[in-house]
């Protein structure tokens, strides 16, 4: 509604000022009239059309299953391993989960998940303040969800998306589906590991 209300009320303005030029009782420039016409168009058709209960809606029904997630479940589905995917009875709902063997892994994007020190990672200029704080609470969940599954004895892996993406990937991505089925057939010796 709020956009409607914008561009009629952009509309309006434009004609009153081609009224006012074309009566020549304007004498500014046509060009930061024209500027200024098509910032504020670009600006009314950039807003946000929805509500936040509805933007909310449509945001939570996007699956979020990465390629690096896909392309590992692959590799150790090829390795002759077989897990369940998101287990929603689980702490985060694991990305991979191997009840034989009670471990999980989660396959967390560099970006999303804050990855420290790595070149993937980096805080957006815009609204530092908004995204910082996201990062944080991001970084909160992960623990917790880590820390519970660690207390229901699981062990636990994160796979880091830059560990098995960019230049070699094939490369990497056997590397680490050799690593998780070793750290698998060990036992308890490691109880949680980072790729």
């Amino acid at each position: 509604m709020l956009y409607i209300k914008n561009v009629i009320c952009f509309i309006f303005f434009l004609l009153k000022l081609n009224y006012l030029y074309t009566q020549q009782k304007l004498s500014f420039c046509f060009n930061f009239w024209k500027t200024f016409s098509n910032f504020f168009l670009w600006y009314t058709l950039s807003m946000d059309t929805m509500s936040p209960e509805a933007r909310h809606n449509n945001m939570s029904h996007i699956k979020s299953v990465s390629k690096p997630e896909v392309l590992l479940r692959s590799r150790l589905f090829s390795l002759g391993l077989r897990f369940r995917k998101n287990d929603k009875k689980l702490p985060g709902s694991p990305d991979i989960v191997f009840p034989k063997f009670h471990a999980v892994v989660f396959v967390n994007g560099c970006f999303w998940h804050g990855h420290r020190h790595c070149t993937k990672f980096r805080i957006p200029s815009t609204h530092a303040a908004f995204w910082r704080h996201k990062f944080a609470r991001n970084r909160e969940r992960d623990h917790k969800n880590i820390s519970a599954l660690l207390d229901l004895g699981y062990r636990v892996a994160v796979v880091w998306e830059c560990s098995i993406s960019g230049t070699n990937q094939k490369q990497k991505l056997d590397n680490i589906a050799s690593e998780i089925a070793l750290w698998l057939e060990e036992g308890l010796a490691t109880p949680y590991i980072e790729w």
